[in-house]
């Protein structure tokens, strides 16, 4: 069954594939008004309507565009089709859609609007083809291609063929995937792969949960409301520059910068310190390193012998950085505060120490966290104090100690 419809393009021939053309043909009746036909331009052409037929069976619109060039175009049955393998081999039963050459057919193999069904099979650069009528969208495998203009449905379907997938093909401009509740987004994936989780909970609890990431029913991970992360696992820093190790010079000194700045917010660093031929070890971070807009870009750490205060050479020291928001600082007037062993313990557990400095109304100090290598514990009723020098910064001196009961 065929249909006249009115061209321009008098090349247009038998078994061209046609779509609707931006033009509309002069007609004496409105109501039978028609655009012309052009061949079809690109793949999965959205306005493909048919195909020029060879020989029809029914002919309709004889009558119409008497002043026009017409064409006979196939609307239902079976028709040759020009068609090319430039998307494969065509067998039997494939589906058929617009290629690139003007007026050609080829095989579908993703989602898109399609002309109809193969009966034979073609394996050229150029021939033709006996195809089944059958226009319409194609759905395949849930592969969805949003072009401009191709798509504008919602998304329905069962994905049938083995293996089953769902792949989205964005070819425009807009959003990749955009999941919605009353119209108000939820859930978005970016033109450029970036997601955005945009939840409205209604339960105001803050330890509800915003993200939740199970393995065979068991939480491995999960952010609730007010950001928690809770993580069943262990977090690893890939980064060497935020969590590493590293050797003391001849001075006692390491210096550790970061691949890129942490903004002008302070970050917490703590150290820990291995050396196996020392008896007790200090460590301190000396100072930050920051640009001129105040951005930290690394720190300055120093070990040294908390007996005698001379560097710790050849030391190894373990850290870790947690960057803070910006601006963020700190300040403190706590004095220092040492636990240290008594020589008569037979204890041989590992004692921490914590050295505060104490802050100057100009420049507030940076925190300091010390760890021993290997002591003996203090005894549990015993707690001697001793308050820093702020005078000799690069080793440890104390005052007379205060004995607390």
């Amino acid at each position: 069954v065929a249909e006249r419809f009115p061209v321009k393009d008098t090349s247009i021939e038998p078994g061209d594939i046609v779509s609707i053309s931006n033009q509309v043909a002069p007609n004496n009746d409105s109501l039978r008004a028609s655009a012309y036909l052009e061949k079809s331009q690109r793949q999965y052409d959205a306005k493909a309507v048919g195909v020029v037929s060879t020989q029809p069976g029914i002919e309709l619109g004889k009558e119409e565009f008497k002043n026009q060039s017409t064409r006979p175009v196939g609307i239902a049955g079976r028709v040759p089709v020009k068609a090319t393998n430039e998307n494969g081999a065509i067998k039997p039963g494939d589906y058929l859609t617009t290629s690139s050459i003007p007026g050609y057919a080829m095989k579908a193999t993703r989602s898109g609007y399609t002309i109809g069904r193969a009966l034979d099979s073609f394996d050229s650069r150029q021939g033709t083809v006996m195809m089944f009528l059958d226009i319409g969208y194609h759905q395949a495998d849930w592969q969805i291609d949003l072009s401009d203009s191709s798509y504008n449905d919602s998304l329905q379907g069962t994905g049938s063929s083995s293996p089953n997938s769902f792949i989205v093909n964005q070819n425009g401009s807009g959003d990749i995937l955009k999941l919605q509740q009353n119209e108000s987004d939820r859930f978005l994936v970016r033109n450029d792969g970036t997601v955005q989780i945009l939840a409205q909970p209604n339960d105001e609890d803050p330890d509800s949960p915003l993200l939740v990431i199970k393995s065979k029913d068991s939480e491995v991970f999960k952010i609730n409301l007010r950001g928690d992360i809770e993580t069943q696992g262990v977090i690893r820093v890939k980064n060497n520059s935020f969590a590493g190790s590293i050797e003391t010079n001849e001075n006692g000194e390491a210096e550790i910068k970061f691949d890129y700045h942490l903004g002008t917010g302070k970050p917490s660093v703590q150290l820990s310190i291995e050396d196996e031929n020392r008896e007790l070890i200090l460590a301190k971070l000396s100072k930050f390193l920051k640009d001129e807009e105040g951005n930290y870009l690394g720190f300055l750490a120093k070990a040294f012998d908390a007996h005698d205060g001379k560097p710790a050479t050849s030391t190894i020291l373990h850290y870790i950085v947690i960057a803070k928001g910006a601006d963020y600082g700190t300040s403190s007037s706590t004095p220092a505060l040492i636990v240290v062993p008594e020589e008569n313990s037979a204890s041989t557990t590992p004692v921490e120490i914590i050295i505060i400095e104490n802050p100057s109304a100009e420049a507030p100090p940076d925190p300091v966290a010390v760890e021993i290598a290997e002591v003996k514990e203090a005894p549990a009723t015993t707690t001697e104090e001793f308050v820093e020098s702020t005078t000799t910064p690069e080793s440890v001196s104390v005052e007379e100690p205060i004995i607390v009961p």
